[in-house]
């Protein structure tokens, strides 16, 4: 056994400060190299390290490590939980998810700034109509995907969703959607 893993085995055990701060010396720069590439150059990768060190010397009795190797995914997976739960939550405060209505206003605006035939086309209308047709889970899904680009790994991180779940509502949603389009062309409603 090398020594980075004795040095584990104590601390998981019968740690002393002295022992802790050592490992966690040692496992600082995979912090910040695991933090660099999850996040970039974000500003708050040193505060997002910080809090992970006080959370591994708060539950390090709790590992399962028996290597340094073990301790150290341990320590990586922390960090990185750490900042994806900041950034879901941040992510979402930022997001304005803009209604229907607001964006026929805004249609509105700049056709009144532009006019243009396309603006205020017949499908474009509907479109609009259908939207405000479907529930709000649809309504959002489509609004999110297709008014403001966003992917499917970015509105399940936004709604709390896993990837899948999105892609299949998503799936779901453009099938009454253009139902309810093609009912609307064809009766005129």
């Amino acid at each position: 056994m090398d020594e980075l893993s004795e040095l584990v085995l104590r601390c998981t055990t019968e740690a002393g400060k002295e022992d802790i701060n050592e490992l966690l010396q040692t496992v600082h720069p995979d912090l910040i190299l695991a933090l660099k590439a999850c996040c970039g150059n974000d500003a708050l990768i040193d505060d997002f390290a910080q809090e992970a060190m006080t959370k591994i010397v708060r539950r390090i009795k709790t590992s399962r490590a028996k290597t340094f190797r073990e301790f150290r995914s341990w320590c990586v997976t922390i960090a990185i939980r750490i900042a994806a739960d900041y950034h879901r939550k941040s992510s979402v405060k930022n997001l304005s998810i803009l209604a229907p209505a607001d964006i026929e206003k805004l249609r509105e605006a700049a056709s009144e700034q532009q006019t243009s035939e396309f603006a205020h086309s017949n499908d474009a209308e509907r479109a609009l109509a259908v939207l405000e047709s479907l529930g709000s889970p649809c309504c959002e899904l489509l609004t999110l995907f297709y008014l403001h680009g966003l992917d499917y790994a970015e509105i399940a991180e936004i709604m709390g969703k896993r990837y899948d779940a999105v892609r299949i509502a998503l799936g779901r949603c453009r099938s009454e959607a253009q139902g309810l389009f093609e009912k609307k062309a064809h009766y005129g409603k």
